[in-house]
């Protein structure tokens, strides 16, 4: 079996592990090892360019009691933690800088889907607009009261 094998890469490390040396169960081990980290890696570089780069996000700043009250639909912009602080911040499209801390939730959005992250986090985008996290309207119907014979409403 001749294969080509690139020996200053970690795919060709990895290569030269399972093509040119029996298989004992260290060697298992360590292959396995490599594969799981990547995904790791893959989550960490994706973090790094959202926020260094900018993607699309939604935040959402909670109560303490859990009901939300504050939300963004942030588009195209960089949102870092702030250092020794559970705080995070970003520039809104007006250029105001944003701080948000305590409790907080934020997802980014993949492929302009904010429906669709909105929903990861439980949150409804309609009832987000300007920021403020808007209570549902109760719309009760009006009720007719009608009386008896006598005239009494109720008995």
């Amino acid at each position: 079996m001749n294969r080509a094998v690139n020996y200053g890469s970690a795919l060709g490390a990895l290569q030269r592990l399972v093509y040119h040396a029996p298989m004992t169960k260290l060697r298992w081990v360590l292959v396995l090892l490599f594969l799981t980290s990547c995904a790791g890696w893959s989550r960490s570089c994706s973090g790094c360019n959202a926020e260094n780069f900018g993607a699309d996000w939604i935040i959402v700043q909670y109560r303490l009691d859990g009901a939300p009250i504050n939300c963004w639909q942030v588009r195209a912009k960089s949102v870092a933690n702030e250092p020794q602080s559970d705080g995070i911040w970003w520039e809104s499209e007006n250029g105001h800088l944003i701080h948000v801390s305590g409790h907080y939730n934020r997802v980014q959005v993949l492929r302009g889907d904010f429906q669709g992250a909105a929903k990861e986090i439980g949150i409804d985008l309609t009832r987000c607009p300007g920021g403020q996290y808007q209570e549902p309207k109760v719309v009760i119907d009006p009720i007719t009261v009608v009386p008896d014979k006598d005239g009494r409403a109720f008995k």
